[in-house]
């Protein structure tokens, strides 16, 4: 299915399927199929489904009531009623256990459902879009995917190309990007043609994720021009070091300061410790610059 054939389907009560590469941007895809439509207004809801038990499973997706398993203190409402004649869009479909499959299969062919513990039907208003990096044909023939449930879901799909292949999404999101860390960081950077064409000739392997963590460390350390570019750089397939989300610890600040020392390791060595060069490339006040290379232990020859 093309992006125009696509258009056509947003206003429609129709279940889609959004395939492709992980962090090529499947959960940000889903909202835009949204936007500029009926569906706009409704509620969405996102459910990843990546190492949901059963009893989680069920209880978020039907709910359940008060009592009817351990920890159940209360009647909870599930995100099928939630979502009322809005979107659901369950991420990593084809992480769902054959169990769980089969009642999914019964919501998307009967739209009626029962939360767990209770009596009361109920039926589902809405319309589900679902999403997956696995080949779900392959897990077919192998035996841990329902083939009447991919049957059902692969009427309308919809496989997204990774970021290298749409360049005009990527640009999208590199102003969205931007804005959107200066804004979160309480920075003031201009982004200008050249930065967003430096940009674009970056190879992001890790697709939307990654490129929105280059764009965070950018506006977080108030790059310049040439920093953005030794960043770039350092993206770059053939440099064997990667700034991808493993690379740095869960802890904001720590992966700043394991950043903050990298870059300016690199730096120092760059310009062989030549502080007024490096404050002029660098962007930043010699003052600042001073403190961070003491705070390194990088100020053995300064020039």
């Amino acid at each position: 299915m093309n992006h125009k054939d696509l258009s056509m389907l947003k206003n429609k009560k129709i279940n889609l399927l959004i395939l492709g590469p992980p962090g090529v941007g499947k959960s940000y895809f889903s909202k835009e199929f949204i936007k500029d439509s009926l569906y706009e207004t409704k509620p969405f809801i996102h459910l990843s489904l990546t190492s949901l038990h059963e009893h989680t499973f069920e209880s978020e997706l039907f709910g359940h009531q008060k009592g009817s398993f351990t920890g159940a203190i209360n009647d909870r409402r599930g995100f099928l009623d939630e979502v009322k004649e809005g979107t659901l869009f369950l991420d990593e479909i084809g992480d769902l256990s054959l169990k769980l499959q089969s009642k999914l299969l019964q919501i998307l062919e009967e739209k009626i459902y029962y939360p767990i513990g209770s009596n009361q039907l109920k039926h589902f208003r809405g319309r589900m879009v679902l999403a997956t990096h696995q080949d779900l044909s392959k897990m077919v023939k192998d035996g841990t995917f329902r083939k009447d449930l991919y049957d059902r879901i692969t009427q309308f799909v919809y496989k997204i190309p990774s970021l290298e292949e749409n360049i005009s999404l990527k640009k999208d999101l590199i102003i969205k990007f931007w804005n959107m860390f200066c804004e979160i960081h309480q920075k003031k950077m201009e982004l200008n043609h050249e930065i967003i064409d430096l940009l674009l000739s970056c190879p992001m392997e890790g697709n939307v994720r990654e490129l929105k963590q280059v764009i965070e460390k950018i506006i977080l350390l108030s790059f310049s021009y040439d920093s953005i570019q030794s960043l770039v750089k350092l993206t770059s397939p053939n440099q064997g070091s990667r700034l991808t989300e493993e690379s740095y610890p869960d802890h904001y600040y720590e992966a700043k300061e394991k950043f903050e020392r990298a870059y300016f390791e690199k730096k120092y060595a760059e310009f062989n410790g030549k502080v007024n060069l490096m404050a002029k490339k660098t962007n930043l006040s010699k003052v600042t610059l001073l403190s961070k290379l003491k705070h390194y232990d990088l100020k053995k020859h300064y020039v």
